[in-house]
């Protein structure tokens, strides 16, 4: 929760945290501290992105391309073969990770995020990209 309310200003609930407790989630630990994770949700051969982060004092490190990376990995041996995500439209960073990885915009949620109100989009991965 303490990564979760520093790395995004509309912070998830500690509810909607103990909803995933069933869905595929990854840590980033850096000398046994943790300092990121990411949770997915997979069912039959799609998977999303539920939630990614990385502490913003570690931020523009590599730590969350590895953990992003390392994630796309095991959704793919779990059988994903596309992969869904949502993020603020002015996350450029995020915006620009994803790319890297393959992933496309294939639509918009009209003010999707609160705090402050923002659209997301929705980007996606599908296994004919090679960049995994």
């Amino acid at each position: 929760m303490e990564i979760e309310s520093r790395a995004f200003p509309d912070p998830w609930s500690p509810q909607a945290f103990r909803l995933t407790r069933s869905y595929a989630s990854w840590v980033c630990l850096l000398d046994e501290l943790l300092i990121g994770y990411c949770i997915c949700l997979i069912v039959e051969d799609e998977a999303s992105i539920a939630n990614i982060a990385i502490e913003p004092a570690h931020q523009n490190k590599g730590y969350g391309t590895g953990l992003l990376q390392y994630s796309l990995v095991e959704l793919k041996i779990m059988g994903a073969r596309r992969i869904y995500l949502d993020v603020r439209r002015s996350n450029i960073a995020a915006l620009m990770l994803y790319s890297k990885f393959g992933f496309r915009t294939m639509g918009i949620r009209k003010n999707y995020y609160n705090a402050p109100p923002e659209d997301a989009l929705v980007m996606c991965w599908e296994e004919t990209d090679e960049r995994i």
